[in-house]
């Protein structure tokens, strides 16, 4: 009994590949064929037609509108990238460094299509090291990439584990990519 259902995983999972190559050819916004139709096509059964879209729902490529049809996710294709920094290294008493990391970042996310979020780093609620809106929108995908502006040492090492791009400005080598940030003795 546990070999069909890892063969019936496998399908899906190839059922679920086939579809997001499907919903990349047809672009952002586009309506997908009835699932009646892509089950005739595919010679599949709606079961498994309707998990393996349950999948590409959950990673944002595709998003189901009861009455209307299933549609190619509007953000498809479109980087997300994530900042996250400790409270004190931006604001009114902080560096000058964090307010222009914070205006540049958002002029390139606009001017390629991006979008640009903001995280504190911050413990969560429920003791993980980071915080729980980061690991909401970690947990459902959101995130393309990953800008860390902090010295906490656990956060990283969560952050690592998440197999997203992640570079680290910080003062000591942490990450893989990093920018390492220099300061000279001022009198």
């Amino acid at each position: 009994m546990p070999s069909s259902k890892l063969v019936h995983a496998t399908k899906t999972q190839a059922l679920s590949a086939h579809l997001s190559d499907l919903a990349h050819k047809l672009g952002p916004g586009a309506k997908l064929p009835t699932m009646q139709q892509l089950s005739e096509q595919l010679g599949i059964s709606v079961m498994t037609l309707n998990r393996a879209l349950s999948e590409l729902e959950a990673q944002n490529i595709i998003l189901r509108k009861q009455g209307s049809g299933t549609y190619v996710s509007e953000t498809l294709g479109q980087k997300s990238v994530a900042l996250i920094y400790e409270r004190q290294l931006i604001g009114a008493t902080a560096s000058p460094f964090g307010e222009l990391l914070l205006s540049e970042a958002g002029r390139r996310a606009k001017d390629h299509d991006e979008k640009f979020s903001i995280y504190f780093s911050e413990p969560s609620t429920n003791g993980l090291p980071v915080h729980d809106d980061l690991i909401e929108d970690l947990k459902s995908r959101k995130l393309s990439g990953l800008l860390l502006l902090s010295q906490r040492g656990a956060a990283v090492n969560w952050l690592l584990k998440q197999k997203l791009p992640l570079v680290s400005l910080s003062y000591r080598p942490t990450t893989p990519y990093r920018v390492r940030i220099g300061h000279a003795q001022t009198a």
